[in-house]
């Protein structure tokens, strides 16, 4: 099953081979196959960040994060990873 994390470590220049990779820590995960376990159309093929309220001085943002499979879905998270939506697309990826 395909997952999206939540990572916090040093992410600079890790490769398999990086000695900082050992740093990094997974503070949240997900399944990308959704509630019924489907296997196919779940593979993430975009993903992005951003905030949905402006900028405040005042106020702290959270992210959200949107990925996009291969299914033609669109899928939007928390900065937590729990799913605030999930939208079909028409398209040909």
């Amino acid at each position: 099953a395909h997952k999206e994390r939540i990572t916090r470590g040093h992410l600079d220049t890790v490769s398999k081979v990086d000695p900082n990779w050992a740093q990094v820590r997974v503070i949240s995960e997900v399944s990308m196959s959704g509630k019924l376990k489907v296997k196919t159309g779940r593979y993430p093929v975009a993903v992005g960040t951003g905030y949905v309220d402006g900028y405040s001085e005042e106020t702290n943002r959270k992210q959200i994060i949107v990925v996009v499979t291969d299914g033609c879905k669109v899928l939007c998270y928390t900065s937590e990873l729990q799913l605030m939506w999930e939208q079909n697309l028409h398209c040909d990826l």
